[in-house]
């Protein structure tokens, strides 16, 4: 069996990229560590919150610098992801000569649905 990767679509749902953390979410993450639990979140977001006011910009300058981190990271394993280079690998797999008769036009039709679309019967949900 072939490795394939496999997307469903869900028609009438638009798919909506999540927005990166910014830097102040990212500080508030990771001061959760040491909010004590008889605090409401309302009370510790807003004490977080002035704390954040109270940094300097040196200290900003470091939340900054992950934010980007992150949002570099997410961005290359985004671009890594495309269909672009997913439909690439079926069709560099689809090359590759089957082991048990190398017939190179056999091969992927049978193991890879996305060749051929999905089958009559299949329900999207």
């Amino acid at each position: 069996m072939s490795d394939c990767t496999f997307y469903t679509y869900q028609p009438g749902k638009p798919v909506k990229e999540k927005r990166h953390p910014n830097m102040f979410f990212l500080y508030r993450k990771d001061m959760m560590r040491y909010r004590p639990y008889n605090i409401s979140m309302s009370e510790f977001s807003k004490t977080v919150s002035e704390k954040w006011k109270e940094l300097s910009e040196d200290q900003k300058i470091r939340w900054q610098r992950k934010y980007h981190e992150r949002r570099d990271k997410k961005l290359q394993i985004a671009v890594s992801n495309s269909p672009i280079e997913v439909i690439s690998e079926i069709q560099t797999a689809a090359a590759i000569p089957n082991s048990v008769n190398n017939d190179l036009t056999s091969i992927m039709k049978g193991d890879c649905f996305l060749t051929e679309g999905p089958p009559e019967d299949f329900l999207f949900q």
